[in-house]
């Protein structure tokens, strides 16, 4: 939002204010959705037993718990935006830098729990043993620690090579430096699960024929690993792509003309909806925990209203029923 090159007059800022208001909205109800969504996978998959066993579901917990503070990240963007609409930053540069820090902390998190997930996917299938006996708890959450620790690094880097206020919001796209940390992960990510997906095909076509219950065992993860290759698709569909409009937005000298420009990024800020479907629609496990809470959620709120529903007369009848029975068996 932030791409204006120029000091403006008043009239100007509230123009544009006016012009990007339906963006900004959009934005809001965009992070609320994905928040909500990805809380209740968190739930879902932290209350459901079956699920809570697998390694692979630690680290599915771990994006959907990311994918929450993006979506309170957008809230609290927009939310600011809305109150306090300033075009470019330069009255505060610490509150601009806090402003959008849970939004793109949660962004290099999606990255480095996405390369999180597809090394824990290596272990499993080119070590299968080591990874059912000896793969211990230290080890993934190791992992996930350093994947934690690295976002907050890129942050600190971030906030040190911010030289001018002008340059703070160009400072993610136009630093080689971020930009490596922002796409080698990717890159990385993807290769590793092509690699797996070959490996798994050559697999099922060796034992073709031979064993079933083993072909359906490689079945089910190849399955997986087009699901979590499907994510992070997705994830440099929407991110990724939208960064590039943004870039091309910033080219425009003219404000309004790069407003009309980086609206065509907003379907980068719905990678958490389209994450939460992507793991509902093709993860059987997953679609099974979070139809589970949903049912008891309903039962629960039936017996609520069942409760409620019982008439004054009634339940004292029932109370004074249940004293006398009480009174005779004493």
């Amino acid at each position: 939002l932030n791409i204006s090159k120029k000091e403006a007059s008043e009239e100007d800022v509230n123009k544009w204010f006016e012009l990007l208001k339906p963006t900004i909205y959009v934005l809001l109800i965009s992070g609320i959705v994905t928040f909500v969504l990805n809380l209740l996978s968190l739930i879902a998959l932290g209350l459901d037993k079956n699920v809570g066993c697998h390694n692979k579901f630690v680290f599915l917990r771990y994006l959907c718990f990311v994918y929450c503070l993006f979506g309170i990240g957008l809230v609290v963007i927009s939310s600011e935006k809305l109150q306090h609409f300033d075009v470019s930053c330069n009255a505060n540069i610490d509150v601009c830098f806090w402003e959008n820090f849970l939004f793109e902390v949660s962004l290099f998190q999606i990255i480095d729990g996405n390369l999180c997930a597809a090394l824990d996917r290596c272990f499993a299938i080119f070590a299968p043993t080591y990874y059912c006996q000896k793969y211990k708890h230290f080890v993934k959450f190791g992992i996930l620690t350093f994947a934690i620790l690295h976002s907050i690094l890129v942050e600190i880097q971030i906030y040190f090579s911010v030289e001018t206020s002008e340059l703070y919001k160009r400072h993610l796209y136009d630093s080689w430096y971020i930009k490596a940390q922002l796409i080698l992960p990717i890159v990385v990510t993807i290769l590793l699960y092509v690699v797996l997906i070959v490996f798994i095909k050559f697999k099922m076509h060796k034992i073709k024929g031979e064993d079933n219950s083993a072909h359906l065992h490689y079945q089910l993860k190849e399955k997986l690993l087009i699901t979590l290759i499907l994510c992070v698709l997705s994830y440099i569909v929407t991110i990724v792509l939208s960064i590039i409009v943004i870039n091309i937005a910033y080219t425009y000298y003219n404000f309004t003309d790069a407003v009309r420009i980086a609206q065509y990024a907003l379907f980068g800020y719905f990678s958490g909806i389209v994450h939460f479907a992507l793991l509902f629609y093709r993860t059987e496990e997953f679609r099974i925990a979070i139809l589970n809470i949903i049912t008891n959620w309903k039962i629960l709120q039936m017996r609520k209203i069942n409760a409620s529903s019982i008439l004054p007369e009634n339940r004292s009848y029932a109370t004074k029923k249940s004293r006398a029975t009480t009174s005779v068996i004493s």
